[in-house]
């Protein structure tokens, strides 16, 4: 069966830390966080996003890329 695998990771705490510094943000008016480090402000779910992207990337293998990376050599056409 094909298809994109999928990762599972903890969303514990992702909105409450820097995805820049990893320090702890503050929560100010309504859903904006601020870094006192980084001198940031981000949407608290904008901010748990990326986040979570972080940890999901940490099981992602690193290599040489795959054959569907070499490209296709042959002309490319577009059908009308």
């Amino acid at each position: 069966m094909g298809g994109l695998p999928i990762i599972y990771v903890k969303a514990g705490g992702t909105s409450s830390k820097c995805p820049v510094c990893g320090d702890k943000l503050f929560a100010e008016e309504g859903r904006m966080m601020y870094c006192v480090k980084c001198r940031r402000r981000v949407d608290r779910d904008v901010n748990a996003s990326i986040n979570i992207f972080k940890r999901g990337m940490r099981f992602v293998p690193v290599g040489p890329a795959g054959e569907a990376m070499n490209g296709n050599s042959g002309t490319l056409q577009f059908q009308r």
